[in-house]
């Protein structure tokens, strides 16, 4: 049996941490996302399995993978907390097959979905999701989440991943300081924008991915911006990485939404599959 408990004691976090109404569960220690840790982390985890609070509306989704996520683009740089990504065209002679991506000129291999069983959350709200047709988990509610508990996921036996039970706590939404989306708006060419919220929540962590509309409508982006750091109340995002995502100008309508993602995160036995809590801020900025 695969299992992982994070333990969670009751006593309140400070007004100012980022929390609102009822004292949450503190002292979670994960696998994952250890808040204090200084260096990114990209691309650990063996799929993903997502809680999701929207205030009034959360979702539970995700999947098991045999390996971590194969992107098209490749890191190219990396500052602080951020990473640039590049695509660049590639052949690959013999073709690659169709579980295969051709990268640099060498067929990759991609991740499979592996099947697991019937996944249970409980805690602040109870959901239950069977496995879909592809080996994926979706399952949504419209309930109002109060965040007094840490958050359960069970998981009974599957062809491939074994009965589990996995623990995680809640986390809010990061609130902005100022106006994210006319700092990028107004920034000059290589200049960098730093993204600052009042309710910073130090073990947890933040994540940020952002794409272009080439990717937002079934193509592949030529340049995406990723970060990843413990939760400090702010972001620096570096200017020449903003330029290299710019860099081929916009080719939608508007689609230029991005999500800061504030996320408490742990590992799922030995799949090194991730059961995450997360709640986001999300911010426009579509280049004119």
């Amino acid at each position: 049996m695969f299992w992982l408990f994070l333990a969670c004691s009751p006593d309140p976090l400070p007004t100012d941490s980022g929390h609102t109404g009822a004292p949450l569960p503190t002292d979670c220690v994960a696998d994952l996302t250890d808040g204090a840790a200084a260096s990114p982390r990209f691309g650990q985890a063996n799929g993903e399995v997502v809680f999701r609070d929207l205030s009034g509306y959360a979702w539970l989704s995700g999947a098991f993978l045999d390996g971590p996520e194969v992107r098209s683009q490749v890191e190219t740089e990396r500052e602080g907390a951020c990473r640039l990504l590049e695509y660049a065209p590639s052949t690959c002679d013999p073709g690659c097959s169709g579980t295969q991506l051709c990268r640099d000129s060498v067929c990759v291999d991609l991740p499979r979905r592996v099947a697991a069983g019937t996944l249970t959350l409980t805690g602040p709200l109870e959901l239950t999701a069977e496995p879909d047709g592809i080996k994926g988990y979706f399952v949504d509610s419209e309930a109002e989440v109060e965040a007094t508990a840490p958050l359960r996921l069970t998981g009974t036996d599957g062809p491939d991943v074994p009965q589990f039970e996995a623990r995680t706590c809640p986390v809010t939404a990061p609130r902005r300081v100022g106006d994210w989306d006319a700092a990028l708006a107004d920034r000059s060419p290589g200049a960098d924008v730093t993204l600052r919220w009042s309710n910073p929540l130090p073990e947890a962590r933040i994540r940020l991915r952002m794409t272009t509309g080439v990717a937002t409508h079934g193509g592949i982006s030529p340049a995406e911006l990723e970060c990843e750091a413990s939760d400090t109340g702010e972001l620096t995002l570096p200017g020449r990485f903003l330029d290299a995502l710019y860099a081929e100008g916009w080719a939608c309508g508007e689609c230029g939404n991005n999500d800061l993602v504030r996320y408490r995160s742990g590992t799922i036995g030995e799949t090194s599959t991730a059961f995450t809590s997360e709640s986001v801020t999300t911010f426009y900025h579509i280049p004119r």
